[in-house]
């Protein structure tokens, strides 16, 4: 994530660029898969103006801890319904412009290649932040990963515990993926590089890049492993894991497998949904697009709305209805006599070859607004990105808005990583290889149906991968962004995490 012999300029760190946006908008906001190859509605687009503004000056701090491990079962598998077409409307909220507060935060034990920052989530509340590292080698062996939880206490970010597999082992990319409940006690953890070994009584498999999912939880300022979540049918090089989100009460969990196989097709992909009952987590449901096909990648982002009555899924390499990997995303609904049953599959209007639409997704809180990322999508040339707004109106999704970067070039990758507040009228938008790959991210609001550029973030030279990952807690006051790419203070591709309070 960072090239060789690029130069460093301190004076550009912890730079932020405060805009509005000039003119409306028409339209939408998750977690991305680390392994990656590589229906109908209205588009309006945008032109923003920014002024570059503040000057931050990071900050550090931490201490560490570690794990424990068991292991769950059980399966079911969903229908189909419709697709979607037209019409929306919403509500407002904010405009001032911010006066951010900036914190840097970097392990404690960091080291060079670590990729800290490769995932990110946040609390609620914005005062627990969940961070990845997936190519930490410490302790479980080269690119077995981990991930680190930091607390606030005033204005202050430190380390609260290191997390590792408790049977991990290189190259699990453990922490490729993360999600955490909203009261910051539980934390979901991916490890899509994960050897799966199944043990049928008989005879023990092992199952190359099967992944692998975990949980942990606080008590009382420790973190334990509670369990590894795998599915019931694990084969090789589903990735499960690449994916993963998990509801407001930390009680069920979605986990995308994005090169998951139906012989002779590859790269077909799926998501299971677990759910925690009377102590123990279950497999509840397998989730399958009705139109599946070989190279779709299914589950390559999925999210889930705080109650986990509606579920998200990317299928970033699907052809339908745009074109070889043009990318969709399906939308799955609880229901009383069906748990999750598909109610539409969405795709940006005017979507083509190549976009990579669904790469990257995110719900409100209630369901009823998605932000999907197309980061390959051509929208000011080459794969400068965009991310799109859709809006539930009975049982469709039409497209309410496109998003756009104010200052989008080449190949910025717009859209690359997103996230959504519960209320939906905030967006954050990661552009991870923006100005040579130094990276951004970008803070969009919406007011009544229009969209609008709030602040422009940067704080990264060169390679640094600024907007590899993004969250943004409930409340709407908290923006966490990872550089995964970052070498300061740790080495050259340590990584580090950006902490923004408006």
């Amino acid at each position: 994530m960072s090239p060789d012999g690029r130069g460093r300029d301190p004076g550009r760190r912890a730079l932020l660029k405060a805009g509005t946006a000039l003119a409306g908008i028409a339209g939408l906001a998750g977690c991305t898969d680390l392994f990656q190859d590589g229906d109908d509605t209205e588009t309006p687009v945008p032109t923003r103006t920014v002024t570059p503004t503040a000057t931050l000056t990071p900050a550090e701090t931490a201490t560490p801890t570690d794990t424990d491990a068991p292991t769950p079962q059980g399966t079911e598998t969903p229908v189909t319904t419709p697709t979607p077409t037209p019409a929306a409307t919403e509500t407002p909220t904010p405009t001032a412009p911010p006066t951010p507060d900036q914190n840097r935060i970097a392990a404690d034990d960091g080291d060079a290649d670590d990729s800290f920052g490769s995932s990110v989530a946040v609390a609620g509340d914005g005062s627990t932040a969940l961070v990845g590292a997936a190519g930490d080698e410490d302790p479980n062996g080269d690119g077995a990963g981990s991930a680190y939880v930091f607390r606030r206490s005033g204005g202050t970010w430190a380390q609260q515990a290191k997390l590792a597999a408790a049977d991990d082992d290189d190259p699990a990319r453990f922490g490729g993926a993360v999600a955490m409940s909203s009261d910051g006690s539980t934390a979901l953890v991916g490890a899509p590089g994960e050897e799966t070994q199944i043990d049928d009584g008989d005879e023990t498999e092992f199952r190359e890049r099967g992944g692998a999912a975990y949980v942990f939880q606080e008590s009382g300022g420790e973190w334990s492993q509670k369990v590894k979540i795998r599915p019931e049918d694990s084969t090789e090089n589903d990735r499960f894991g690449g994916a993963v989100a998990l509801t407001d009460d930390g009680t069920t969990a979605v986990v995308g497998a994005s090169g998951h196989a139906e012989a002779p097709e590859s790269d077909v992909g799926t998501a299971f949904v677990f759910e925690r009952r009377g102590g123990a987590w279950k497999e509840v449901q397998r989730l399958d697009a009705s139109d599946r096909d070989e190279g779709d990648r299914f589950g390559s982002s999925v999210a889930v709305a705080g109650d986990g009555a509606v579920v998200l899924v990317g299928a970033d390499g699907n052809d339908e209805p745009d074109g070889s990997a043009a990318g969709s995303a399906y939308v799955f609904r609880e229901s009383s006599t069906i748990a999750w049953s598909r109610e539409a599959k969405i795709a940006p209007d005017g979507g083509d070859d190549g976009d990579r639409f669904g790469g990257a997704a995110a719900l409100t809180g209630n369901g009823t607004t998605a932000l999907v990322g197309a980061s390959q999508r051509d929208a000011s040339g080459g794969a400068a990105g965009a991310a799109y707004v859709f809006k539930r109106d009975g049982g469709d999704w039409p497209e309410q808005d496109r998003l756009d970067a104010s200052d989008g070039d080449g190949s910025d990758r717009f859209g690359s990583s997103v996230a959504l507040a519960d209320d939906g009228t905030t967006a954050l938008v990661g552009a991870d290889e923006d100005g040579d790959g130094a990276g951004s991210a970008y803070l969009l609001e919406r007011s009544e149906e229009t969209w609008s550029e709030r602040a422009k973030l940067a704080a990264g030279d060169d390679g640094d991968s600024f907007g590899s990952s993004v969250a943004l807690a409930g409340d709407r006051g908290t923006v966490l962004v990872g550089a995964d790419g970052d070498e300061d203070p740790n080495g050259d591709g340590a990584g580090s995490a950006y902490v923004f309070s408006f």
